[in-house]
């Protein structure tokens, strides 16, 4: 229950934490507490740290966001919970633009209409 209740407002305490001018304390302590309850037993924990993924990278930088929220976002895309995977999917649009972009090579050469010449490690990341 405490751990839901946390997973819930995690995002807006790390907003707060974030515009209070306290960065040091959110990479240092906060972090690695998101990461665990990322990966929490219960799925509906789970499920919430995922919508909260939103809020805390737009509060990072593209080269953080890769090291701290893309791994979360791997992980959980691979949840054995389809209502985790479902929720990644409803915000992976809005997580796209925080974690920056790449060149890439087409994976599909048999078939050219389907290859962009840019594209984000999260759509590598779960298979895409």
């Amino acid at each position: 229950m405490v751990r839901r209740a946390a997973a819930a407002n995690f995002g807006k305490l790390a907003t707060a934490i974030h515009y209070s001018g306290e960065t040091a304390l959110l990479k240092a302590e906060l972090l690695p507490l998101f990461s665990a309850l990322a990966s929490d037993e219960q799925d509906s924990v789970r499920l919430l740290a995922v919508e909260n993924c939103v809020y805390i990278s737009k509060v990072l930088s593209v080269p953080e966001n890769q090291t701290v929220v893309l791994p979360i976002v791997r992980s959980v895309s691979q949840d054995k919970s389809w209502r985790v995977r479902y929720v990644v999917a409803e915000h992976l649009s809005q997580l796209v633009p925080s974690l920056g972009k790449r060149q890439s090579q087409c994976r599909q050469p048999h078939r050219p209409h389907l290859c962009t010449t840019v594209d984000c490690p999260v759509m590598e990341g779960i298979g895409l």
